[in-house]
């Protein structure tokens, strides 16, 4: 998000917020394949280093805040859709399976794909936040 070249404008109207939402999901495409190994990583800000950045947007202003919280809530939407068990894209994925197949999947091996995706998702909050608060330190 650091690297997002979104101006901040103090005159907006709705007709530039919906010129902006397209930028916005660009711009979380572009952080989304940040993400993916296609290029060296570049290390992201997990939830510590995000209320840096939140602090950094206040002091621009009002306006500055509500866009960085947009910007949020949109990376937000785009990386709960990525079909990974326990998010919805991952229910996504299981409905159309489910739809392929003809037949539903048995709840316990949903369940078991969800517990361990959940799993996987706490453990990689855990390794963020702990890289973040390295960054902070060090």
């Amino acid at each position: 998000m650091a690297g997002s070249a979104i101006e901040v404008r103090r005159d907006h109207s709705l007709s530039d917020a919906a010129a902006f939402m397209p930028r916005c999901l660009a711009a979380s495409i572009a952080e989304v394949e940040d993400i993916l190994p296609i290029r060296p990583p570049n290390p992201k800000p997990g939830p510590v280093g995000i209320v840096g950045l939140v602090g950094n947007a206040s002091a621009l202003g009002l306006i500055a805040l509500i866009n960085f919280t947009a910007l949020i809530s949109l990376n937000l939407a785009v990386i709960n859709l990525i079909p990974f068990p326990a998010l919805d894209g991952g229910r996504l994925l299981f409905l159309a399976i489910e739809t392929v197949k003809g037949s539903p999947i048995k709840p316990q091996v949903a369940n078991v794909f969800n517990l361990v995706g959940f799993a996987l998702l706490i453990l990689l909050m855990f390794v963020v936040t702990y890289n973040d608060i390295l960054r902070l330190v060090g």
